[in-house]
């Protein structure tokens, strides 16, 4: 699922290298630096993107694009690498899909803080219809033209019951000031 911590800008930039302890994030900011030039300083909102820890899904090379599945023993030390690697961050909302692999990764920034999750079904991953709880290795010989396609063009892929990338697209492109 998608998950991410909002916080005041402090004017810091960068993109969270990946390592096999640590949960790739990356810090956006939406307000342009030429902004800081006019006028008086302006609260602006930096949004942490980190994606769920190791779920089964991840683990036994299966499909849970809106599964349920759960986070395995390897997501639970990630989400300790995510709890550390947040400890010093000022976080002031955390919102996710209502997945449980999602709740689970952000609650490694919200029950710290004492927050709450703010659940939000818009931000699942992609449905994967009649692919959802088969493995990749059986979706490579039974489609392999859709597999190549999901993978490498995912403007061509179509599979009964799933949503497209556009589709998903569309739901991404949401508001973020209306959660700011």
């Amino acid at each position: 699922g998608r998950s991410f911590g909002q916080r005041p800008n402090d004017g810091s930039e960068g993109v969270g290298a990946r390592s096999p302890h640590k949960l790739p994030y990356r810090r956006i900011h939406p307000s342009p630096p030429e902004a800081a030039k006019k006028g008086p300083p302006s609260m602006t909102t930096k949004i942490f993107l980190v994606r769920h820890a190791e779920a089964e899904g991840n683990l036994f090379r299966v499909a849970h694009g809106q599964y349920d599945s759960t986070v395995t023993p390897q997501g639970y030390r990630q989400l300790a690498c995510l709890r550390e690697r947040f400890r010093e961050e000022r976080i002031d909302a955390v919102y996710g899909s209502d997945l449980t692999r999602t709740r689970t990764t952000a609650s490694a920034l919200y029950v710290p803080r004492n927050l709450p999750f703010r659940p939000l079904p818009l931000l699942r991953e992609i449905r994967l219809g009649a692919w959802e709880q088969m493995s990749w290795g059986d979706i490579q010989r039974m489609d392999p033209q859709m597999y190549i396609d999901f993978n490498k063009r995912p403007d061509l892929w179509r599979v009964r019951g799933a949503e497209t990338f556009s589709q998903v697209r569309g739901t991404a492109e949401i508001r973020w000031e209306d959660y700011a």
